[in-house]
């Protein structure tokens, strides 16, 4: 949100006033580093944006885990949004158990995702909306091995906004669903997350929050083949200008089981820490 000036004192009150009950988190500005907000762009709009998320720990060894994803978005009405991604991933593995070493980068995969509003969190008690994601993974982003996958997100989107449109909580309930064939092996699994969210104004243009998910991982499609469940919180810092914006979140691995042998936590499909960084910029 452009911030407003006059020489004229009554109006700098009247313009400041204005900026603190006015959303200053328009269309679909990324608030958090995981969570997704209800609300679309509008018909015409496009966005571009990056994710770097940075993932480290494991229980003994060297690991670094670097994805990128570099997302086109645009409103194809004021209620639907569509988006493209591009995936990348590098690994730095050294003397992890289970692992093979290697350092190299490759193709991670690609999708396609609709996001339809339903609700506004702003006109609206609660916001509410909808989201679809298919798409392809060439490469598996713990160990960087080659895959052909398949996968299938959904996910119901809820915003409550509080004390106008300063104080928002976003939650998430997603599925994800999943076809691969690793080294002429296939298999396929399930995996359901629950992403929740709070982050209030601290200043115009900022803001500073906590975000966390619970997810759990079944091999097959069936409940009795339950694998992992692992529980991510940590701060999200946001600033949101005229034309870009940015947010970074940090995610502590706070509780799983079963654990990873020599470690308190699941450490086979994840890391103990993970930081995303996304700027985005409005067209």
């Amino acid at each position: 949100m452009n911030l407003t000036s006059s020489s004229l004192p009554t109006l700098s009150l009247f313009s400041s006033i204005v900026l603190l009950l006015t959303p200053s988190a328009p269309a679909d500005e990324n608030l958090f580093g995981y969570t997704y907000g209800a609300e679309t762009l509008p018909q015409g709009g496009s966005e571009f944006y990056t994710w770097q998320t940075f993932r480290v720990g494991k229980e003994s060894g060297h690991y670094l885990g670097w994805d990128q994803k570099y997302e086109y978005e645009w409103g194809i009405t004021d209620k639907l949004q569509a988006s493209v991604y591009m995936n990348f991933n590098a690994v730095d593995i050294d003397d992890v158990p289970g692992l093979t070493n290697r350092s190299d980068f490759g193709f991670l995969g690609t999708q396609v995702a609709f996001k339809y509003n339903v609700l506004s969190p702003f006109k609206d008690p609660i916001g509410l909306a909808f989201y679809v994601e298919p798409g392809y993974i060439a490469r598996d982003r713990t160990t960087g091995e080659s895959m052909d996958a398949f996968e299938l997100e959904t996910m119901i989107i809820l915003q409550k906004n509080f004390l106008d449109d300063t104080l928002m909580w976003y939650t998430n309930i997603f599925g994800e669903f999943a076809w691969e064939k690793i080294d002429g092996e296939y298999g396929h699994g399930w995996g359901p997350t629950v992403f929740s969210g709070l982050i209030y104004r601290v200043a115009p243009k900022w803001f500073v929050g906590v975000e966390g998910h619970w997810d759990g991982d079944f091999d097959g499609f069936q409940m009795s083949r339950f694998q992992h469940w692992d529980v991510f919180a940590g701060p999200v810092v946001h600033y949101g200008g005229k034309k870009w914006w940015g947010t970074i979140s940090v995610q502590k691995n706070l509780a799983s089981g079963p654990n990873t042998a020599g470690s308190h936590l699941n450490l086979d499909d994840h890391e103990e820490f993970e930081v995303r960084l996304k700027i985005g910029y409005n067209f």
